[in-house]
């Protein structure tokens, strides 16, 4: 039994459009260019075929029904692409939070050490700084052991 519509809606084309579900014929258009059904199936499946039709709110509800799911569809895309944001921001933080970590722990080495350094040099400036004290430190142990 099909469900019938409150109103009517025409549809717009030529010819006729073949049902291949059913495998028949789902609406023939008269010599106007109209087929108007009553019918919510076949109405729907003619909408969902991007056919036309004349009824003015019909056609705004089936656009509007559209923008809201290619927008959906769009926004599923940018909560993945945010959330994949999300995770490098949370891996970058981390990693820059390591780095100050290990920077803080090198200039306060230095500095009970008493080797001097700029606040603005750069971490590998200061680790050579570091490595360049320590192997004085060395050499100064190696000749008091041979003394």
């Amino acid at each position: 039994m099909q469900k019938k519509m409150e109103n009517p809606i025409t549809f717009l084309g030529t010819g006729m459009i073949w049902d291949k579900e059913k495998n028949r014929v789902l609406c023939r258009f008269d010599k106007r260019g109209e087929f108007t059904t009553w019918d919510e199936k076949v109405a729907q499946k003619l909408r969902a075929m991007r056919v036309p039709f004349k009824d003015a709110l019909s056609v705004v509800i089936s656009e509007k029904e559209y923008a809201v799911n290619v927008l959906q569809e769009r926004i599923d895309v940018l909560e993945k692409e945010n959330a994949d944001l999300r995770a490098q921001i949370e891996k970058f933080v981390a990693t820059e939070d390591e780095k100050f970590r290990y920077r803080t722990a090198l200039k306060q080495k230095l500095t009970d050490m008493g080797v001097s350094f700029k606040e603005s040099d750069q971490t590998v400036t200061l680790e050579k700084k570091l490595k360049k004290h320590e192997e004085k430190e060395a050499a100064k142990e190696k000749e008091s052991v041979e003394e």
